[in-house]
């Protein structure tokens, strides 16, 4: 199918069950099934189910709360059961944010490093779980902290070698991490803020439950910025890995896919730290249609010795933007981005940060 079709008969079916979804203002709890169609480099075309949950509470000391659950497979054999939600309780006292993915994801492995060519890959077969929870208790209005608990198990791998050189024995690993989180979430929308900022600090103990190593230690920044002047919202994002100790090459931090530098494979740069920045900007143009524009760079690295600043890989692209329910803000995203060397386009729930 190609593209342009697939973009109308989503946006299609979206307002069929968005019609047979509960759409009344007065009920504060609304589900609404969707059929999925998407697309991403490291998947090719996607099909599968999406279910949508939001909550919207009666007071206004208390923030919306929403969830979504994922069910799909891929024309590359690739299948997936994904959650992810943000649960307030009354008056936010608590704030439960987290995610689960269950997989059997075929993927290129690009090595470690920041210096690789677009075709020094092989493919590896996968099976994974990964689950994250975030238990936030408010310090004040919009302000939080608490602790989080992150576990990843990469039960096998079956890997084809199309290129020579890569070492990717005993690579299985079960890894459980512990720590604390601070945050402080002043948008004015969860899942497309257009005014606010947010930043979130995370610090984990990584304890390998499969080998001999002491593990690792985890620091995480992610600051983002928006700002709404003549119908145009920016968006602008800081985001940073520092890992000390033994990291399980999934664990580490890496360039591409949706979220981390449009363009680039998920994975095609890896390693122990990232530093990376990146900004969009968006405009509606007519009814529930909208644009954007984006642009990012960012590097992985071993150690700081190695940061440079001709080290950089970058990305830039456009896209269009759906809100899929008038009652809520949520869009699907159709991006293209393109970089020094590759490209990809994307069809995904949500914007990219």
């Amino acid at each position: 199918m190609k593209p342009i079709k697939s973009i109308l008969l989503l946006i299609l079916v979206s307002l069929f069950f968005q019609g047979r979804a509960q759409t009344d203002s007065v009920k504060r709890f609304r589900i609404q099934p969707l059929p999925s169609v998407f697309h991403t480099p490291e998947t090719s075309w996607g099909f599968g189910a999406t279910l949508l949950g939001f909550l919207n509470p009666k007071d206004t000391n208390t923030s919306s709360s929403n969830a979504q659950i994922f069910l799909d497979v891929t024309l590359r054999r690739q299948a997936s059961f994904q959650s992810d939600f943000n649960l307030f309780t009354k008056n936010d006292k608590w704030y439960f944010k987290g995610s689960h993915d269950l997989s059997k994801f075929p993927e290129f492995y690009f090595g470690i490093g920041n210096n690789n060519e677009k075709s020094d890959h092989c493919l590896i077969d996968i099976g994974y779980f990964d689950f994250k929870i975030n238990a936030y208790t408010k310090l004040k209005k919009d302000w939080y902290i608490g602790p989080r608990i992150h576990f990843q198990n990469l039960s096998h791998i079956n890997k084809n070698i199309v290129q020579e050189g890569f070492s990717i024995d005993d690579m299985g690993y079960a890894s459980l991490g512990t720590g604390i989180g601070f945050l402080i979430d002043k948008r004015n929308d969860i899942l497309n803020p257009t005014d606010g900022f947010y930043l979130e600090t995370l610090i984990s103990k990584y304890f390998d439950q499969s080998h001999s190593t002491k593990g690792y230690s985890n620091q995480r920044l992610d600051a983002r910025y928006y700002h709404t002047f003549n119908k145009l919202t920016l968006n602008t994002n800081l985001y940073a890995v520092q890992n000390q100790g033994v990291v399980p090459f999934r664990m580490m931090p890496f360039i591409g896919g949706p979220r981390f530098l449009r363009g680039y494979y998920a994975g095609r740069f890896r390693d122990n730290n990232l530093a990376l920045a990146q900004a969009e900007i968006r405009r509606n143009v007519f009814w529930r249609i909208g644009v954007a524009a984006f642009a990012g760079i960012g590097q992985v690295y071993d150690d700081l010795s190695n940061f440079r600043v001709n080290h950089f890989h970058y990305n830039y692209g456009g896209g269009l933007r759906f809100q899929i329910h008038k009652e809520s803000q949520a869009n699907i995203r159709f991006d293209y981005g393109r970089t020094k060397d590759s490209h990809g386009f994307y069809i995904v729930f949500g914007e990219c940060f």
